[in-house]
């Protein structure tokens, strides 16, 4: 028999919102007679509540005490349970013990106890009360969550009432109240952590659908006929991209040959460059800091036109290297082979590494040994092994320094120290080799490059052209210090947390984020986008979510949009793409400082 007594918690002691009055006052009116039962952190005091609520009280987190103490309030008395934020429109029945039913993506119902009936001693309140007793706090895991898990331990069902009787609003935020709906759950969330609100009011105005699609475009890819086509298509589209891009880079050069050249001839290219001087016909173009150019010197040993060859084919075997560790990362692990060709065809399709090789640029040289020195820490190989790889893979450290922080991160202080002795010791060599200061020549590094046109595509130097702003380097500045506080910021939070080795989940939301940051922030053009390759692991790796729909807007403007936007002239690729990196960013922010755990993305 269930009392009339309505049950409810405020555990702050601070004044109710317009929205819990409002709610109390149509119990008072469509419960006429019953008892309404307030309970308040007195009376949870005296319950001698477990340490997950003393926990819970300690850091604020009222609702997650309320999430207790309503089954031991049923457990004592029985009765019903409603949150402050459940308005009644009919007037209340009871007709035995219930949870109320919500609305989940894809159709399905899940349990609400923000509406719960239960008699005295009831067993599932005893269910939820052992439950709690050895749970250790957090706030990601909701009531409705910990309710399911406990009664399958225990082997215990509850009817749970269809979602229009209580929870008439659905995922997207329509109300989809009927003849049967007796109250409303207005979803206050004031249990949720600022990511979970954000998430809701996002889903609430349209991304959910965008979730949802992406969840049925995955299955619809990893399952059947249609996925096979689908890939088919994409491989055929990935070959001519890998002709193209190649045939493009066999008739430019932008790699620094002729750099690596003068080097090995005792002349400092970065003064060839400040006296408007030219080698072999070709500008030299030092823009690289001077131990990176050392990488390449070889090339500088060779013909123009050889070296050129050379480099076009050695982007391509850089690219397979870099697919390679990927694969062993991220896809090998958990036996996805058509996401990881999905990956691949995707990859090659898109403008950032197209551009990089028709131009011959250094991204993929960098993200190949970057990806190497990945799995080398990963299998946990000699801190010496994991430095030489990382010092390789700063060769373009626009595009992987912000990336290299996850080295930091995880602690690899031995191998970060190492990379750095290679880059001070090809310096200090380059500069004796050349009668130059080793300062000298990163002082005139640096110089070179702020002669250089500042355009960007993402960053604030880029929305600063696009506002028509004429003197762009005061932006250009003002995105590094935005960008190198946001990514030491992140880097320091997750440096906290101290994250497992060989947790390829936590690797790879780190990776995403730093990216992103770098994209966003950084002195980007279109070809240093390949760094979004991490991004794109995310989404077709993690479960489909608000962060990974929004990654996948910002790959999409950045590998298909952006060409499309400056061939038709539209000029909405720049602030577009701006605001869904930094939605993507202030969305992982707020999940990484949500809890201890890495964010489910």
């Amino acid at each position: 028999m269930i009392p009339n007594t309505i049950h409810c918690c405020w555990l702050g002691g601070g004044p109710k919102t317009a929205l819990a009055e409002k709610c109390r006052g149509s119990w008072c009116r469509f419960a006429p007679g019953w008892e309404i039962r307030e309970w308040t952190a007195a009376d949870l005091a005296a319950l001698n509540p477990p340490p997950f609520v003393d926990e819970a009280m300690r850091r604020g987190k009222w609702a997650f005490a309320a999430d207790w103490l309503r089954f031991a309030a049923l457990a004592a008395e029985g009765g019903i349970y409603l949150d402050y934020d459940v308005e009644l429109v009919r007037p209340l029945a009871v007709d035995g013990e219930f949870v109320a039913g919500q609305w989940l993506p894809g159709g399905k119902v899940g349990m609400e106890p923000a509406v719960l009936a239960l008699e005295k001693g009831s067993a599932v309140a005893a269910a939820m009360l052992d439950a709690y007793r050895g749970a250790s706090f957090d706030a990601v895991r909701t009531v409705g969550e910990r309710l399911g898990e406990a009664l399958d331990a225990k082997g215990i069902s509850v009817k749970v009432l269809p979602p229009e009787e209580f929870c008439p609003i659905d995922v997207d935020g329509t109300l989809r109240a009927t003849d049967a709906t007796i109250g409303v759950h207005h979803y206050a969330m004031a249990w949720a952590g600022p990511v979970r609100r954000f998430a809701r009011w996002l889903s609430w105005h349209g991304m959910r659908r965008v979730v949802d699609a992406l969840l049925l475009l995955r299955n619809a890819v990893a399952h059947g006929a249609l996925g096979k086509a689908l890939i088919a298509v994409g491989a055929a589209l990935a070959a001519v991209s890998v002709v193209q891009g190649f045939r493009n880079g066999l008739e430019l050069v932008d790699f620094h040959w002729e750099s690596a050249a003068l080097f090995l001839q005792g002349e400092n290219p970065y003064r060839w460059f400040l006296d408007g001087r030219l080698y072999d016909g070709v500008v030299v173009n030092a823009i690289q800091a001077p131990s990176t150019i050392a990488f390449i010197l070889p090339f500088g040993l060779m013909p123009h036109a050889l070296a050129n060859t050379l480099w076009d084919v050695s982007n391509l075997l850089f690219t397979a290297v870099f697919l390679f560790f990927v694969h062993r990362l991220f896809f090998r692990p958990v036996k996805a082979t058509r996401a990881f060709w999905v990956f691949v065809i995707l990859f090659l399709c898109g403008v950032p590494w197209r551009v990089g090789m028709g131009c011959g640029q250094h991204a993929m040289f960098s993200l190949a040994f970057f990806a190497a020195a990945l799995w080398a820490m990963e299998r946990r190989l000699h801190w010496a092994v994991v430095g030489a790889l990382l010092s390789a893979a700063l060769f373009k450290y626009t595009v992987t320094a912000p990336l290299a922080l996850v080295f930091v991160i995880r602690r690899q202080w031995k191998a970060v120290g190492f990379a750095a002795a290679v880059h001070l010791a090809l310096t200090t060599a380059l500069g004796c080799w050349t009668h130059t200061s080793p300062l000298t020549l990163v002082v005139e590094s640096v110089r070179v490059g702020a002669t250089l046109k500042p355009i960007g595509d993402a960053d604030l130097m880029g929305l600063a052209r696009w506002f028509g702003v004429a003197d762009l380097w005061p932006w250009a500045f003002a995105g590094y210090a935005v960008f190198g506080a946001a990514i030491l910021a992140f880097a320091a939070r997750r440096f906290a947390r101290r994250p497992a080795a060989g947790d390829a989940t936590a690797l790879m939301f780190d990776l995403s984020v730093l990216a992103l940051l770098a994209n966003v922030f950084f002195y980007h053009r279109c070809y240093d986008f390949v760094s979004l390759a991490f991004p794109l692991v995310c989404c077709l790796l993690a479960k489909p979510s608000v962060f990974t729909a929004l990654c996948w807007l910002v790959i999409i403007n950045a590998f298909f949009f952006l060409r499309l936007d400056f061939a038709l002239g539209l000029g909405v690729y720049v602030p577009v793409n701006f605001a869904l990196h930094l939605a993507a960013l202030a969305l992982a922010a707020l999940a990484c400082c949500r809890s201890h755990k890495v964010p489910e993305v």
